[in-house]
């Protein structure tokens, strides 16, 4: 059984798996698999729970709260077995609103500054 601080980071790592990508089972499922190393059957559970709670992608906070109260997740932590996070996804962030009065295009994220700017994607960096 894992202990509460444990049960935390494994539930806020899932949460940063699932919130980096598409808000739909399947990418969700593999960013679950690549987040814990494994294809742990629970995880399509708690991914089908999520999707019916959450139409639409909830913030970092309330999903990491969602997976940490889940019934298959909760089953799963309390089993022999332990699962962790190996690999990590980064937290989504926003940006601050800018200055109104310089009238430039809103970039809500990183991803979009990198995107918008000097085309940068997640798979494309300045090194390649």
């Amino acid at each position: 059984m894992l202990k509460a601080k444990q049960i935390r980071a494994l539930s806020h790592g899932m949460a940063a798996a699932l919130l980096a990508g598409d808000w739909s089972a399947e990418p969700m499922n593999a960013r679950l698999a690549d987040a814990l190393g494994r294809r742990w059957r629970w995880r399509r559970t708690v991914v089908r729970h999520l999707l019916v709670q959450h139409a639409t992608p909830p913030s970092y906070e309330i999903l990491a709260g969602a997976i940490a109260s889940d019934t298959a997740f909760q089953k799963a932590v309390s089993d022999r077995t332990r699962p962790h996070i190996v690999h990590w996804f980064l937290r989504p962030s926003t940006m601050l609103p800018g200055f109104s009065e310089w009238r430039l295009p809103p970039i809500d994220t990183p991803d979009a500054l990198g995107r918008r700017r000097i085309s940068v994607t997640p798979t494309k960096t300045l090194a390649t």
